[in-house]
């Protein structure tokens, strides 16, 4: 059975957790499935794995580093493509192809076009409204990651409720674990320039994030806490956000403590959440946050918004607040930052939560449904 995936939505340069469960849907599924084959659309520069012959890149088309040509290619040249390479279905983060010759297995994995106050710039929020809501009605089938997010699909769309999986993010175990590799923390000061205590973000700075909010609490957090927990953003700029960010801390006297690292080796994500004093998320939207699943699984305790998704992912083994709550996002920083017997329940309750994440149990879920469509 030969499949074909698209990735053109990755930009080859600024990569999103899309590229690293692709990946493993991809490469998991060719041992789990003997009979199964990929042709793999992705831009210029991106390869999902190591050659092999059961999994063809094919790069004759732009990835989202060159917008326009992408949204081109992915609507009216990659099914017909795929076809013509004998593909039998097309699997696609977010939309379905206006020139569709292929039945298509849809992700839909963020909704945060369902509002305004998640400041999606107004062209980009129509296209993805529209495309996500004629996938629904199109797609012969539609994944997604949480309850949640299954009930704001609802709540949006016209659904078929038999067309729908929702099937839970994985995690590589061999890679997110809490056991730190020998001089982990050296490698990090010499690699990154940090030493191990900090206060960890990992995320793009999407405006609705709220990286604005945790850079308020920092400020408010006793100075000698500030100097022994520094704030270390770790994920790429969006809009001229860490600039904002910047401005911010240098009026509230805090930017020394403040460390961006922007982009760094997927190598180092693991060491950084093992290293860290706590992970903090306090992003208004999401359908699953994998930085929580990962840094939970990794032993460091997390702090995160306390908004629907985010209790039915973390199961009560992290601390909620409600960011938008400046006093109390403050309490709960200094809480988890000087509450040693939190601090470990947490870590173990962490580990203990995400053990059931697994990509083999998304690559068996999702591959299940994806292969009745093809047939």
């Amino acid at each position: 059975m030969r499949l074909a995936l698209s990735l053109l939505c990755e930009n080859p340069k600024r990569l999103t957790g899309h590229a690293s469960w692709c990946r493993e849907l991809i490469t998991r599924s060719v041992n789990l499935y003997p009979d199964v084959e990929w042709i793999v659309f992705a831009g210029k520069g991106l390869r999902l794995s190591a050659d092999d012959e059961r999994i063809k890149h094919v790069d004759c088309f732009h990835g989202n580093d060159q917008v326009k040509e992408r949204l081109f290619s992915d609507h009216f040249l990659v099914s017909s493509k795929a076809r013509k390479m004998q593909a039998k279905a097309l699997v696609t983060v977010g939309f379905v192809p206006i020139l569709s010759v292929l039945p298509v297995a849809m992700h839909v994995l963020t909704l945060q076009h369902l509002s305004d106050s998640n400041q999606i710039p107004p062209l980009r929020r129509a296209y993805r409204r529209l495309v996500v809501n004629d996938g629904i009605k199109r797609a012969r089938l539609i994944i997604t990651n949480s309850e949640f997010a299954a009930q704001q699909i609802r709540i949006t769309s016209s659904l078929d409720e038999k067309k729908l999986l929702i099937s839970n993010e994985g995690l590589d175990h061999s890679v997110f674990h809490p056991q730190a590799a020998p001089r982990e923390s050296a490698d990090l000061e010499s690699a990154l320039g940090i030493n191990p205590g900090y206060i960890l973000w990992i995320s793009n700075l999407y405006p609705y994030k709220q990286a604005s909010k945790v850079v308020e609490a920092f400020a408010a957090l006793p100075e000698a806490l500030r100097a022994r927990h520094p704030l270390v953003f770790v994920g790429g700029d969006w809009s001229g956000q860490r600039a904002v960010i910047e401005q911010l801390a240098g009026g509230l006297g805090v930017r020394e403590n403040l460390r961006f690292l922007g982009w760094v080796d997927e190598k180092w994500i693991a060491p950084l959440y093992r290293q860290a004093s706590l992970h903090v998320l306090a992003t208004r939207a999401e359908t699953w946050g994998r930085s929580v699943t990962e840094a939970m699984s990794c032993g460091c305790p997390c702090i995160v918004n306390d908004i629907p998704v985010m209790q039915e992912v973390t199961q009560g083994k992290a601390l909620l607040v409600n960011f938008d709550d400046k006093p109390a996002t403050v309490e709960g920083l200094i809480r988890l930052l000087t509450d040693e017997p939190l601090r470990q329940k947490l870590r173990k309750e962490g580990v203990e939560r995400t053990q059931s994440l697994s990509f083999d149990r998304l690559t068996r879920e999702r591959m299940e449904r994806i292969l009745q469509i093809a047939a």
